[in-house]
């Protein structure tokens, strides 16, 4: 691959979410610029392989962590020669390697929903996950021109610590009185069951809820982004399109976002992410996969085909954290291309299931999980960034999810103590086009 080509696309990331009045020179592979980046070895680039074996870890802000394709362990990661600022490790193919999601790109396995396994990743295989690498590097070139006398300015968050950009999957509206009763059952709750019997007879499923979800979050003053389903079962929704677009005014009266939960298999055909489109009398600006179904040599085009501005699938369902090691919204890379893709990504950071099930991270103790989460916040709030987090309707009803709606709302509350703001997909993706 062109040197050239990860030069303008990382540089390009870069100035989308930093200002600086005068642009100065920056070279790659030369000492021709004022700020001068040593050029790795880029072979790996012409390759299959999904992982790096040349990794040098060096420490940046109190941080351990990896520069790629290096051979040679500087001391200084910043040197001054005369009037220039030379970068001696490659933060750009590093940068690359991470944003252009390659070992997505090239891997050739999948999980049982079709997903790029978590297992195989670069952040799991070095316990990384919860680290944005490439807001480090990009630290790195900010330090650097810095250095030569420029003043660099997060765009972003200049009144605020960071943005919070909280969202729900409905997936499911009528299922709540079998699943519930059925955990009150083990619990010997037999008159909860009767209850949840009655309300469903009455015609309220115990997940019917959307209704005191958006007063929830209006007594909280934050809105958020409901994707919706137009497919009905199969795997999909539990429920029919028809049926809930009577929330949708509601929903939208409290400043929160109607969006597309696009169904299964529509992140791999575009005509049928289309024909869900349209079932909306309001076309959606934003889309989630559901069961985060997607995969980077298909799916990123079908959204830029379907019109659509934004999604935000970008997330490991096994681990929270940064899927692509960047606490940012961007313009993924089209490797079609060699340029941009058209839609925004805002990556998912923190998902309610991830912290649940045994199989993903709920086998971790409840301390584990929070430092995890904590973590996870302190990086976002680190770099002015976007922490993107999902919360199902279900895990709002007090029975086979009781306590994680107080987790919600204990999380929003320490979200604006630390001056986090709260902004729904569209209004993001419209700063960042």
């Amino acid at each position: 691959m062109n040197p050239n080509i990860l030069f303008d696309y990382v540089l390009s990331t870069f100035y989308s979410i930093f200002e600086c009045k005068k642009r100065p020179l920056i070279s790659y592979g030369s000492l021709e610029g004022d700020i001068c980046i040593q050029k790795a070895d880029l072979t790996f680039f012409n390759s299959n392989k999904t992982i790096p074996e040349q990794i040098i870890w060096h420490e940046w802000d109190n941080t351990n962590i990896p520069f790629l394709f290096n051979h040679i362990n500087f001391e200084n990661i910043l040197i001054k020669e005369g009037d220039k600022i030379i970068v001696q490790y490659d933060i750009i193919a590093s940068s690359f390697y991470f944003l252009s999601l390659w070992q997505e790109f090239k891997e050739t396995t999948t999980d049982k929903y079709g997903r790029y396994p978590f297992k195989k990743s670069f952040q799991s295989k070095h316990q990384i996950a919860h680290i944005p690498i490439v807001n480090y590097y990009f630290d790195i070139l900010k330090t650097a021109l810095e250095m030569y006398g420029h003043k660099i300015v997060n765009k972003f968050n200049k009144e605020a610590a960071f943005t919070t950009f909280l969202s729900h999957d409905i997936d499911n509206l009528k299922s709540g009185w079998k699943i519930d009763s059925f955990f009150e059952l083990k619990r010997g709750n037999f008159i909860t069951i009767l209850h949840l019997l009655f309300r469903k007879l009455s015609g309220k499923d115990s997940w019917d809820n959307l209704d005191d979800l958006v007063r929830l979050e209006e007594k909280l003053g934050v809105t958020s982004t409901f994707y919706f389903m137009t497919e009905y079962k199969k795997g999909n929704a539990d429920y029919k399109f028809h049926d809930v677009q009577g929330i949708f005014n509601t929903i939208s009266d409290f400043g929160s976002e109607i969006a597309i939960h696009g169904s299964l298999g529509s992140g791999l055909k575009t005509e049928q992410l289309k024909k869900e489109i349209e079932k909306f009398e309001f076309p959606p600006l934003g889309n989630r996969f559901h069961f985060l179904m997607m995969n980077v040599k298909d799916s990123f085009k079908i959204i830029d085909d379907s019109g659509l501005q934004y999604s935000s699938s970008l997330g490991f369902a096994e681990f929270i954290g940064f899927r692509n090691s960047f606490c940012f919204p961007y313009k993924p890379f089209n490797f079609q291309t060699n340029s941009t893709h058209s839609h925004i990504q805002i990556p998912l950071n923190i998902m309610d299931t991830t912290l649940k099930q045994h199989y993903y991270m709920g086998y971790m103790s409840e301390n584990e999980l929070n430092r995890y989460i904590k973590f996870v916040i302190d990086q976002t709030e680190k770099f002015g960034g976007f922490l993107s987090i999902l919360w199902h309707n279900t895990y709002f009803t007090d029975h086979k999810y009781k306590g994680w709606k107080n987790r919600y709302i204990e999380l929003i509350k320490c979200l604006k103590l630390r001056n986090s703001i709260f902004l729904n997909g569209s209004q993001i993706a419209q700063l960042f086009q």
